[in-house]
């Protein structure tokens, strides 16, 4: 007599080779956790721990400071289930960790496969209930595999009922807002806001100037209204070092110039306390990646990360010329090039709903204009058409002695504001001042133009 032999039961997908040559590879380069896009969750590693151990490396990021001695503090410290020997073997197991992105791909789409495993008898459940209705029950099915496809779902898709509903939620969270108003995200001088009184969720806006005008100054400034306003902004900048960063901030928050706060002055570091006493009670805050030599590609891929970590309102890049071009893409001129960085960063405006301030370069034929336009951007005939607000900021140079304002040849400390491109709004010009010891930008009492 034969006897069958019993079928086994099917397990869920998980491949845990991939996790481990991913963990592997991130021991060995922990900078290719920028090129791991979208960023992987703890759950979609189908062994718990190696979700910890990779939640780790995330919290360390690229930093150079990743490496496997903190690693190993940082495991022992959070109590988990890894031990130094395990670790070594880890990177032993994996030849490099250039194919990073290629094992998180596949620990991705088990982490898919899986959650469509399960949600498999709850679909079926659906189908069995005696009362089920086939139009609810097929509602009820589609969100439980649009919650399992989760970020390879297709989230541009919006039908026309759904837009409906979608608008009517959206009028509901006005109303709210209304009866417990928020501040919005809006440019900080009395004058852009003329022009344009919000910053909505997608929106890129180019403040465009030439070299030593104020691009900087203007985006700082930004960052740091916003920060106090209660938003989260992370400041990349390819430029300026962290420490020339924070004394400009410094200069502007105490009011004092930074040969005081370099030359550690009583004076200065008193009024640098109080500053920062007022600074740390700000419900918002920045983020300062200082990112110079990085692709815009690494830029949007280390703001994913950030915003996976927590709230992030807006990303602040300066400037769009100094990051450096795709070496990867053929056949493209600079300007091309260019046009993609810009297009990246409004992907990314656009899927996490941030407000993207870019600065950028106008170019040498500008110097000679009498008006600043965004025809002039430096290298691009692109950031013009996908940016949804663009700035041009412009300083005459002064033709004579005037005493403590400036000498001949500097440049005014008025800088003309031109709203060259708004799609929701008025376009003009208006005046800002320029505090140029403090890295300041205040507003003028003259009124907007249009």
């Amino acid at each position: 007599m034969s006897t069958k032999k019993p079928t086994p039961e099917p397990t869920p997908p998980s491949d845990p080779a991939a996790e481990r040559a991913l963990l592997g590879a991130l021991l060995i380069e922990p900078s290719k956790l920028l090129d791991i896009d979208p960023p992987l969750a703890k759950g979609d590693f189908s062994l718990a721990r190696n979700g910890e151990l990779y939640a780790v490396l995330g919290e360390l990021g690229d930093r150079a400071r990743c490496d496997l001695v903190t690693v190993g503090e940082r495991v022992r410290a959070g109590g988990l289930d890894w031990t130094a020997a395990e670790l070594v073997k880890l990177m032993a197991d994996t030849p490099t960790g250039v194919h990073a992105p290629y094992y998180a791909s596949i620990v991705r789409a088990k982490a898919v496969l899986r959650r469509l495993y399960y949600a498999g008898p709850k679909i079926i459940q659906l189908a069995l209930a005696p009362d089920a209705e086939a139009e609810e029950a097929g509602q009820k099915a589609r969100a439980l595999v649009d919650a399992a496809l989760g970020q390879e779902s297709d989230t541009a898709l919006l039908t026309w009922r759904a837009s409906l509903a979608w608008y009517f939620d959206l009028l509901d969270r006005r109303a709210k807002e209304q009866q417990a108003p928020t501040t919005p995200l809006t440019f900080p001088w009395k004058a852009l806001q003329h022009f344009i009184p919000r910053l909505r969720p997608g929106t890129v806006a180019v403040v465009a100037a030439g070299s030593g005008v104020g691009k900087t100054v203007f985006a700082e400034c930004c960052a740091e209204e916003w920060a106090r306003a209660g938003f989260e902004a992370a400041f990349f900048h390819f430029e300026l070092a962290h420490e020339i960063m924070l004394d400009r901030r410094m200069a502007r928050r105490a009011g004092v110039g930074i040969a005081t706060l370099e030359g550690g002055e009583d004076a200065g570091i008193e009024a640098a306390r109080e500053a920062s006493t007022l600074m740390s009670e700000w419900p918002g805050g920045v983020v300062y990646v200082h990112c110079p030599g990085w692709t815009m590609q690494r830029v949007v891929n280390k703001a994913r990360l950030l915003a996976s970590r927590g709230r992030l309102d807006v990303v602040i890049v300066d400037y769009l010329q100094k990051a450096r071009l795709q070496e990867t893409v053929r056949g493209l001129t600079p300007a091309q090039m260019r046009g993609q960085d810009v297009e990246a960063l409004k992907v990314l405006a656009e899927e996490l709903g941030l407000v993207v301030l870019l600065a950028s370069q106008l170019n040498r034929e500008s110097v000679t204009a009498t008006h600043k336009t965004r025809h002039q951007i430096r290298d691009t005939g692109e950031a013009d058409e996908k940016a949804n607000i663009v700035i041009t900021l412009d300083r005459e140079i002064l033709e004579q002695d005037l005493g403590a304002i400036g000498l001949k040849g500097e440049l005014s400390p008025t800088v003309k504001v031109r709203v060259d491109k708004n799609t929701l709004g008025r376009t003009g010009e208006t005046r800002l001042v320029l505090a140029g010891p403090h890295f300041d930008l205040k507003d003028v009492a003259s009124q907007a133009t249009s």
